[in-house]
């Protein structure tokens, strides 16, 4: 959570970025990546009525799941693959 002492004492620009992220794609990791260049990123996932506003159907992936992925994205800045 982004708080006031955080913005008064970061050095750093605060980049916000808002999606879905409902059936996570390297798309998605690609954007939170290049947030990541720009600055701490902040990011908002729109909750299911947001996006029922715009699309016909609501996500496939309920906004808490959602949420945990892109915690655990968040966590790992190097994966690699194992054989």
């Amino acid at each position: 959570m982004v708080t006031a002492s955080y913005i008064n004492n970061s050095k750093k620009k605060l980049v916000y970025t808002v999606g879905t992220f409902d059936l996570l794609h390297v798309g998605h990791l690609a954007l939170l990546e290049y947030c990541n260049t720009l600055g701490d990123v902040a990011v908002g996932v729109a909750s299911d009525s947001v996006v029922n506003s715009y699309k016909p159907n609501i996500p496939i992936i309920r906004l808490a799941h959602r949420i945990e992925m892109l915690k655990a994205c968040l966590l790992y800045t190097s994966p690699s693959p194992r054989d």
